[in-house]
């Protein structure tokens, strides 16, 4: 059974559109295989992996942080947290969603995020 987009995907794909001429310009320059891109349309992009959200988010220059709770906004150049995310951001952020609960225990404390 194919599941229906909700609105969040529906705004992505015509902010996709808006952007570039199709969705396969836009997965190319996401860098993301096309089928990828036109299953996270249909499946809702929270579903989805970490590294492809970044680069979605990154190829649209939205805000993550607000990606995360629903909404499309623009990234801000004067905020630094509103940065994009490198290679190697994404290949850690990656690595700590396949690590164990011990070992992201581990990051976050040397990261003093606990």
């Amino acid at each position: 059974m194919k599941e229906l987009p909700n609105e969040m995907e529906r705004n992505l794909r015509a902010l996709i559109k808006s952007k570039y001429r199709s969705v396969r310009e836009f997965a190319a320059k996401a860098e993301i295989p096309y089928t990828t891109v036109a299953t996270i349309l249909n499946r809702g992009i929270l579903n989805s992996t970490v590294s492809n959200v970044i680069k979605i988010c990154n190829a649209l220059n939205l805000d993550i942080h607000m990606l995360t709770k629903g909404e499309l906004v623009e990234a801000s150049p004067d905020n630094p947290e509103d940065r994009k995310y490198d290679k190697e951001t994404i290949k850690v952020a990656n690595a700590y969603m396949k690590a164990t609960s011990d070992n992201k225990f581990v990051v976050r404390h040397v990261l003093n995020l606990d």
